[in-house]
């Protein structure tokens, strides 16, 4: 018989479900979320794992989605996973953590639960639901070493970002269950094992990322206190969605005394929220200080409700985690109903406009790439051309090399043999239509994004008869 608990958790979890899910429907593809569908349809097992280094993730997402991408299902597959995903996690945080009703609330109508982790389709979306049993199995991790040991390798290969946070926990589970206690038991043994097994894949697929392998991922510490600045604002400000400094200083106060309160309680879930927190600034300030998504500040903030699960609260320390979950509320908010009532990219109308005015041997040259992955997406039957990589793409090339090495724009278009030739240009990009001078007809305009920089002119390169 279903207690009380557990019936009254059902209900939020189904009205959770259905708002989020509806959101979801209407939810357009935007560039890095159609990047993981078009690599794991285009790319065999080898080749995934070859180009991943240009992506700087680990594998594991895209080996999820791979079976599916490949036996031609819809992307709407990948956006319900990670739907799905959230929504176990937030089932999870109801059931079995150890929050009042307020705190789960305002966990729950977070910007990251309400909108970032159940909406857009990324490796992100997964990390929710590993890490809340990471929390559920860490005091119990006698009892169920294996599989605690299977959640952090998994948790490791979800995002580069979550790799401190697992190794920290494998060295504290091995430590006192395998070297401290001395008891080398299988179940240890074999639970170290696949801990250090999941470290060291994501070492082996990522290791050359930070040394030129990617041109998307530029390490520079030429302007480090620029980068620190920018990865502060933004790791703030994205998330909570204020622009206010008083604001931000608040919000960063009230983050700082939950560490604090985290201090007092325990010194090694202390160790824990720092290092691993530490090691994601350390990739934001030197490497993604002007990318800093909420997706990504929040997997920080989910390791604060880890740290938070295990220790007890006073009615304080409660209402200063309420105050700052629900601070983010209203970014939630904005973004959902933005996203039901405008494009989050403009790929789905523009691939329209082309499926219905362009013939269908076109070329399109997508200017900047990066910007145009979406609309590669929505069209799998048309011919997209890079003019950095100088080739026919189904999906984006990050490699570096001498076209584009230092920065500049590059459109070489001199090997497409086509009779219509188009450009996708994000709008703006004045620099680029000067340069192609009067060699061009604006066709379509769409309408702006949410999506920075995925509005698109579709551009008619008007060949010579020569």
């Amino acid at each position: 018989m279903m207690n009380k608990k557990t019936a009254i958790n059902i209900i939020i979890l189904i009205i959770y479900a259905l708002l989020t899910f509806f959101v979801v429907m209407h939810h357009e593809i935007w560039a890095d979320e159609a990047q993981v569908w078009l690599l794991s349809k285009n790319l065999s097992l080898f080749g995934l794992f070859k180009h991943l280094v240009q992506e700087g993730h680990p594998s594991l997402f895209y080996l999820i989605m791979m079976p599916f991408a490949k036996t031609g299902c819809s992307v709407i597959v990948m956006q319900v996973f990670c739907w799905l995903c959230s929504v176990v996690g937030v089932f999870l945080l109801l059931q079995f953590s150890p929050f009042s009703k307020f705190e789960k609330a305002s966990i729950v109508l977070s910007s990251g639960f309400l909108y970032f982790f159940p909406v857009i389709a990324r490796s992100y979306s997964m990390i929710p639901v590993l890490v809340f049993l990471a929390a559920i199995l860490y005091k119990k991790q006698k009892e169920y070493p294996v599989f605690y040991a299977v959640v952090l390798a998994l948790i490791a290969n979800t995002h580069i970002i979550m790799f401190a946070f697992s190794a920290i926990l494998g060295a504290y589970f091995i430590c006192n269950n395998v070297l401290k206690e001395k008891a080398y038991e299988k179940k240890y043994l074999i639970s170290a094992g696949i801990i250090s097994v999941g470290l060291i894949a994501v070492i082996l697929q990522l290791a050359a990322t930070p040394f030129g392998a990617s041109c998307a991922i530029k390490y520079n510490l030429d302007s480090i206190l620029k980068n620190i600045t920018d990865t502060f604002s933004q790791f703030f400000g994205n998330s909570f969605g204020f622009s206010s400094s008083v604001v931000l200083v608040i919000i960063s106060m009230l983050f700082l005394i939950i560490f604090v309160y985290i201090f007092k309680k325990s010194k090694s879930l202390f160790t824990l929220a720092v290092l691993s927190i530490g090691f994601q600034f350390f990739i934001y300030i030197t490497s993604y200080s002007l990318n800093i998504y909420p997706t990504k500040s929040f997997c920080a903030f989910l390791i604060l409700i880890f740290c938070l699960w295990q220790i007890d609260r006073n009615k304080s320390a409660k209402i200063i985690i309420c105050m700052f979950f629900l601070l983010s509320f209203f970014n939630g908010l904005r973004y959902t109903v933005l996203d039901l009532f405008n494009n989050y990219s403009s790929a789905k109308e523009t691939a329209q406009f082309i499926r219905e005015n362009l013939p269908e041997d076109s070329v399109f040259i997508p200017l900047p790439e990066p910007y145009a992955i979406a609309v590669m997406l929505y069209l799998p039957d048309r011919k997209f051309w890079s003019g950095t990589n100088t080739t026919y793409i189904k999906y984006m090339k990050w490699s570096c090399n001498k076209n584009n090495s230092n920065g500049s724009i590059v459109f070489d278009f001199k090997d497409v043999k086509a009779k219509h030739i188009y450009f996708i240009i994000s709008v703006p990009n004045p620099a680029i239509e000067a340069l192609l001078k009067d060699k061009i007809e604006v066709l379509y305009t769409s309408r702006p994004s949410i999506a920075e920089g995925e509005a698109f002119k579709i551009i008619e390169y008007i060949q010579s008869n020569n």
